[in-house]
């Protein structure tokens, strides 16, 4: 009913005012190829000049269009260029075959709108689609070995697999690629060997500082960030209780990094230090655990005797242990 009286009002429109209805134009319609093989694509086509203050709108495609063409790609607007008023589209769309024959392709109707309400329709009249397949001539098969006078076509065998020669290149490239993985397989078996025999890579012996040479020179690093005149005391006694917790694990085998600072001086308490080195390592942790954990501000001459008492500390005790193996030796 709504197309009816659209129709309607478009012949009255046409009456009053025949050249707005007369601007829409199918300009051409097409198909990319008339004639084409089983499954190729096809693209159909239609060009329109329509004005600008009309819309387009069309029915979708039936899949199948006809009975053996199908629809790859639904109807779709193009704008091309836009002149004035004038805006000319195009409407694609794909299809394809896989039955040859000759196949009708069904009219198109294409309506316009305006304000949403239908002004004009344009037919886009169905054109011919012609589907081939391709021929086989079984007679260009026949086997060269047939009794006289027998034209009876025969297939020929399937021709067994061709090889092509290996050709010098080929086998160079896998020569150097298993050259090259055994290359590094075999540096990967020296790295390790050497460096369980405590070696570097190029096979000289790994020279480790002993314990109060990196704690002496983490100290004096220490001393010359001048961190607590900064007021980062934090970070400063955390360095210094770092550098004597690696001191005590290389000078006497206790595990000091991954302890708490009573736990360390418990261990201690069994080894060769004097009460009064002892006082002043247990005073050292304990001020550090009080600015670290209790947001301690410790004077202007604590800070100042920090480093010489850990300093003291790393000294005394390392040369008594020389002292001790100096007396081993005179006693040998």
């Amino acid at each position: 009913m709504k197309r009816i009286s659209g129709r309607l009002s478009l012949c009255l429109a046409a009456i009053l005012f025949p050249a707005a209805l007369s601007a829409q134009e199918l300009l051409s319609g097409s198909l990319s190829k008339d004639t084409v093989l089983i499954g190729d694509h096809v693209e159909w086509k239609a060009v329109f000049d329509v004005p600008s203050d009309l819309t387009m709108d069309f029915d979708s495609l039936a899949n199948p269009v006809v009975p053996g063409v199908e629809v790859i790609s639904h109807f779709t607007l193009d704008t091309i260029s836009k002149k004035k008023k004038i805006t000319r589209v195009e409407a694609r769309a794909v299809i394809t075959s896989f039955e040859s024959g000759e196949y009708m392709l069904p009219d198109r109707v294409f309506y316009f709108y305006r304000d949403g309400e239908e002004t004009d329709t344009l037919h886009f009249d169905g054109m011919p689609l012609v589907v081939k397949t391709i021929e086989v001539d079984t007679s260009t098969f026949m086997s060269p070995e047939r009794a006289e006078g027998d034209d009876t076509p025969r297939f020929s065998d399937i021709k067994p697999q061709f090889r092509y020669p290996v050709t010098f290149m080929e086998v160079a490239k896998w020569v150097l690629a298993f050259a090259l993985l055994a290359a590094v397989i075999y540096g990967i078996i020296v790295i390790v060997r050497r460096k369980k025999a405590g070696l570097t890579i190029t096979g000289r012996p790994v020279t480790v500082d002993p314990p109060h040479i990196v704690a002496l020179r983490a100290l004096d690093r220490i001393h010359s960030q001048e961190l607590w005149q900064k007021n980062r005391q934090k970070q400063f006694y955390t360095e210094i209780t770092d550098a004597l917790r690696l001191y005590l694990e290389g000078r006497f085998d206790i595990q000091a990094l991954e302890s708490t600072s009573a736990e360390i001086l418990a261990e201690l308490s069994g080894k060769d230090i004097r009460p009064d080195e002892y006082e002043s390592l247990s005073e050292l942790f304990r001020r550090s655990d009080l600015v670290k954990f209790a947001k301690y501000s410790c004077t202007r001459e604590e800070n100042e005797n920090a480093i010489p008492a850990a300093v003291r500390f790393v000294n005394e005790t390392y040369e008594r242990k020389i002292g001790a193996q100096t007396e081993e030796v005179v006693k040998k």
